[in-house]
């Protein structure tokens, strides 16, 4: 067994601590058997390092908690890069973590949403890399979105690994992929109700290119532009139009049957973009709703996601 603590601040004057509870768990002492009249070890403090004492005088110790067995974390939600790369993860409530998510801690260097997301950098991989990990107790349904970033003094040529793993499948989203092929938009996966994973690339979309708020009427009969962006990592000739939806509608056609769909360099980057123009009276929107979502795949049939942010009007 263990014996927990929600302790405060060590005194090093006093030997003690200050007793203040924040409902964090803060040391941890371990039961390893008496031995002429000890039968804990603990490290209260950097300075005093590794102590021997016993169990009953400890547990009459303001912030002693209660004695429990060491237990491996309840963990439905994995991502593994094996690198020189960090990781920020989005993950379907929004929540973001990235390797510089820090909380202030006397006890230690702590990345972490407490109960959401965690972020570990521990063993090394046999390039010298250390593997990071970022976790959840709880598999959320919806899209998590990754974006790899290479460490600072990494070469180009140096290679990465990224896989998801959830509470029965694991997906292998890069495998010894270049750092210079890092796409710009990132991975993502999507999480059904049943558990199910699946991949996507996630794009970036411009609902009324040029507006602010992207006011969408739903009383109206047109239609409404969405630009969908290139980048050095993502050619939009790779999308089969025809796929495209935006909140489950399509996109309109002409007399002849064709949709309507151009492509031009829309933000001036230099890289070519799609405007595809959706059936406004085809949304499957409601006034609550304050984002859209576009899906839809490539010729390859990889799926595509991508959202903007609406303003629904009667």
């Amino acid at each position: 067994d263990a014996m927990f603590f929600d302790w405060g601040s060590f005194n090093e004057i006093m030997q003690t601590w200050d007793g203040i509870k924040d409902g964090y768990i803060d040391h941890v002492a371990m039961h390893v058997g008496e031995s002429g009249g000890y039968d804990v070890i603990n490290a209260r403090s950097p300075d005093f390092g590794i102590e021997i004492a016993n169990k009953i005088s400890l547990r009459g110790l303001s912030g002693f908690v209660n004695f429990r067995r060491i237990h491996q974390a309840d963990v439905q939600m994995e991502i593994t890069a094996g690198s020189p790369v960090n990781l920020t993860v989005t993950d379907p409530d929004g929540f973001v973590i990235s390797s510089n998510s820090t909380i202030p801690s006397d006890e230690e260097y702590i990345r972490e949403i407490p109960g959401i997301l965690y972020y570990l950098e521990m063993e090394k991989s046999s390039d010298g890399n250390p593997i990071d990990r970022v976790y959840s107790p709880i598999l959320k349904t919806g899209n998590y979105t990754i974006d790899v970033a290479p460490v600072a003094g990494s070469s180009p040529a140096d290679t990465y690994h990224l896989e998801f793993k959830g509470e029965s499948q694991t997906t292998i989203l890069a495998e010894n992929a270049l750092l210079n092929q890092i796409p710009s938009e990132g991975y993502g996966i999507v999480v059904e109700k049943t558990g199910a994973i699946s991949p996507f690339i996630p794009i970036s979309i411009d609902i009324k290119p040029d507006s602010y708020p992207n006011t969408i009427n739903l009383g109206s009969n047109g239609v409404i532009p969405v630009a969908i962006f290139g980048s050095a990592t993502f050619a939009v000739v790779q999308i089969d139009p025809s796929t495209i939806k935006l909140a489950n509608a399509g996109i309109k056609l002409k007399g002849n049957g064709q949709l309507v769909a151009n492509y031009e360099d829309v933000n001036g980057d230099g890289f070519a973009d799609i405007i595809i123009h959706i059936i406004t009276e085809a949304l499957e929107l409601t006034e609550i709703d304050e984002k859209a979502e576009l899906n839809g795949f490539l010729l390859d049939g990889r799926n595509i996601k991508g959202s903007d942010s609406i303003r629904v009007v009667p």
